[in-house]
């Protein structure tokens, strides 16, 4: 009766110990999409503030008309 208990601990083990190693590759996996994605908002957000300092942004207003002619 104990080895019969102690075997079934052991199994549990081994299973929890496996469900661990695979939630590792999950975890990792999520934390370098997470890296990238900020990357890319870092990277974005230092291309929009390069780009609003330049000048390079103008801003245009002009009447529906003026709009409709310049379509045509």
């Amino acid at each position: 009766m104990q080895s019969k208990k102690s075997n079934e601990a052991c199994e549990l083990l081994r299973r929890l110990d496996s469900f661990a190693g695979a939630m590792n590759v999950v975890l990792v996996v999520l934390a370098v999409g997470l890296a990238a994605l900020d990357a890319t908002c870092l990277l974005a957000l230092h291309v929009e503030n390069a780009v609003a300092h330049t000048g390079w942004v103008a801003t245009v207003t002009a009447s529906p008309a003026t709009i409709n002619e310049l379509v045509r």
